[in-house]
């Protein structure tokens, strides 16, 4: 919306006289019982859920290399760069698993059985991946 020069809270005052003007089917809108606009999640909000959240995406990564004795670790800058990517993006904490795909996709494949011990992630590791 900021593209159309509205600015401010406007989600919070959002009707939906405003969607059909937006090109929206009223037969459509209609059928949503609930509409919710969501506030885009900050670096921060995404580190966190990367380093907190029980189902994280680097977690499973981690657990994954884990099996083959290699013990995938991430510097707190690699995990705010991982971030911020992600936040730049625009996707979301769903976005947090490409990115995070995209920064070990290689290694995934070139790790196990030639690596064991600990690798280490770092903010320029993770910069040099994704370009």
């Amino acid at each position: 919306m900021a593209r159309q020069g509205l600015e401010g809270n406007w989600q919070d005052y959002l009707m939906t006289d405003d969607l059909v003007d937006f090109g929206m089917e009223r037969q459509l809108i209609g059928r949503f019982p609930v509409r919710v606009v969501y506030d885009q999640l900050t670096t921060q909000d995404l580190k966190d859920i990367m380093i907190k959240s029980a189902d994280s995406a680097l977690l499973a990564y981690i657990n994954d290399l884990k099996a083959w004795g290699i013990d995938l670790e991430f510097t707190d800058e690699a995990l705010t760069e991982i971030a911020r990517h992600a936040e730049q993006e625009g996707t979301g904490a769903r976005g947090l698993i490409s990115v995070i795909h995209r920064v070990l996709l290689e290694d995934m494949y070139r790790l196990p059985g030639s690596h064991t011990g600990e690798f280490v992630v770092d903010q320029n590791y993770v910069k040099e991946r994704l370009g």
